[in-house]
């Protein structure tokens, strides 16, 4: 399915993922700055890799270990009752992905260089938080 170019306001505002909204957004301003060519944005729906396409989770609650549970608190886990909603597919169990591939060669370069500048900041947040910055 493709979006056009009009279109990818509507897509920002449906997307949850936080990465994939900010990239929309900046292919979208390079589009209109003239930066790269204004193209249709196709994507594609895969299944959520947080929620395994369930739409809810209880990964909040980090490792449990059920030997610290009493037995209705432990049924009661494993019967759902701690899961949130999916913060990441807004509990539909599916995201959107652009389709690189099938953008023209200097939009692909754009999300490349993107996605390698976001990959450095995020190694430089950890480098620091390692150190205690």
């Amino acid at each position: 399915m493709n979006i056009d170019y009009d279109g990818i306001n509507s897509l920002i505002a449906e997307s949850a993922n936080r990465y994939e909204q900010d990239l929309i957004s900046v292919i979208a301003d390079a589009m209109n700055d003239g930066e790269i060519t204004k193209t249709p944005i196709p994507f594609e729906w895969e299944i959520c890799d947080v929620c395994r396409g369930g739409g809810s989770h209880s990964n909040r609650l980090g490792v449990i270990n059920p030997d610290d549970w009493d037995s209705d608190d432990l049924n009661d886990y494993f019967a759902g009752r701690y899961d949130v909603s999916c913060e990441r597919c807004n509990g539909t169990g599916k995201i959107r992905v652009i389709t690189v591939d099938l953008l023209p060669e200097d939009v692909q370069q754009f999300i490349g260089e993107y996605r390698d500048c976001y990959s450095e900041t995020l190694a430089e947040r950890r480098f620091e938080m390692m150190w205690g910055g």
